[in-house]
């Protein structure tokens, strides 16, 4: 009898260990549709949730590490800027096969593509462990020279995220994630491609400029934007200074410099637009205690209006403008998948 029992006790403890085992390796599985929007900023990562009752969770935000800064700074210089898909013509294409070679090698060995996507891949990952697991994920990235829609598709592969194909083409930029975090070029349909495009089309164009500021980084990046769509081609109309620290070493300087580079980047870019209204839709993103400040918004206004452009201003939490909208297009995406496979 004694024996019967210690060897019930065994197969019970036996069993009992297997299921917390089972419950400890089995996958995560989100209880309902989660989808997580990522922004890469130029030094620092943000993530937010999108959730089924249309509401956000803002999770939060990770400094870069020395690597990451080096790399945007690096990556923010016209040097760095190459081609890569989508090309816009043959000669592009052609030019760049020896740098696909290379990166699909180090693919296929189970590398990520490039050291510049193991750096984004770590911080990407980092942001990741800061929400949990997910139905759909989105990632947006600054608009600088070098950073192309390819090494945000390749970081996404890497780390076996679940993207799906949405209305918004390409893995945005800032500048058009942080439009939809507005709730701004987004269609009402969006589990039915042809009707969503169709509305769309109906939408407002707007005149819009991004804004990122840091304390030691200025972007600018500047689009006539109807829809949250990206076509992942190179940007033209954009300028940055990610590390000013040398250019412009005082803080009381960095102001009067922001508003003469607003002024001379506006004079640069918006004359080719001569039939688009004065009106400029303005998104500021970066920490809310730099870009909110009252200072900082005086002198970018009146940057603005010295170069005849009326301004419209959106600075809600912009710390996860991009974030948000990132997730609002992964909560579409996702939709659409699941709508698709009906």
């Amino acid at each position: 009898m004694a024996v019967l029992r210690s060897v019930a006790f065994a197969l019970t403890s036996a069993a009992f260990f297997f299921i917390m085992l089972h419950q400890r390796v089995a996958p995560d599985k989100p209880a309902s549709a989660t989808a997580i929007g990522i922004s890469l900023h130029v030094n620092y990562g943000a993530i937010s949730i999108r959730q089924n009752d249309e509401s956000f969770r803002d999770i939060g935000m990770i400094e870069g590490n020395y690597q990451y800064q080096k790399l945007m700074r690096r990556l923010s210089q016209r040097s760095s800027e190459h081609p890569s898909p989508p090309y816009e013509d043959g000669e592009d294409q052609w030019k760049d096969q020896p740098r696909q070679f290379l990166r699909n090698a180090r693919k296929a060995l189970g590398f990520p593509a490039s050291t510049d996507v193991a750096i984004l891949a770590a911080m990407v990952q980092e942001l990741i462990n800061l929400a949990g697991p997910s139905s759909s994920v989105i990632i947006s990235y600054p608009a600088i020279p070098g950073l192309t829609q390819e090494d945000i598709a390749d970081v996404e592969t890497y780390l076996g995220l679940p993207v799906f194909e949405g209305n918004h083409g390409y893995p945005p930029r800032t500048l058009t994630a942080a439009y939809a975090g507005y709730d701004m070029g987004l269609c009402e349909s969006f589990t039915n491609k042809k009707k969503c495009t169709e509305e769309e089309l109906e939408l407002p164009v707007r005149r819009t400029l991004l804004v990122e500021y840091t304390g030691t980084a200025f972007l600018l990046h500047v689009r006539s934007m109807r829809d949250a769509y990206d076509l992942g081609m190179s940007e033209t109309y954009r300028s940055s200074n990610l590390d000013f620290s040398d250019t412009v070493p005082s803080k009381a300087g960095r102001l009067p410099w922001i508003r003469n580079l607003v002024i001379e980047f506006v004079q640069n870019t918006f004359y080719l637009d001569l039939d688009m209204p004065k009106t400029c839709t303005v998104i500021l993103i970066g920490p809310a205690d730099l870009v909110k400040d009252h200072v900082f918004q005086l002198v970018l206004k009146d940057g603005l209006k010295t170069s005849g452009l009326e301004v419209e201003l959106l600075d809600l939490r912009p710390e996860y403008a991009a974030s948000r909208g990132a997730a609002e297009l992964a909560w579409r995406s996702f939709a659409l998948a699941q709508q698709t496979e009906l």
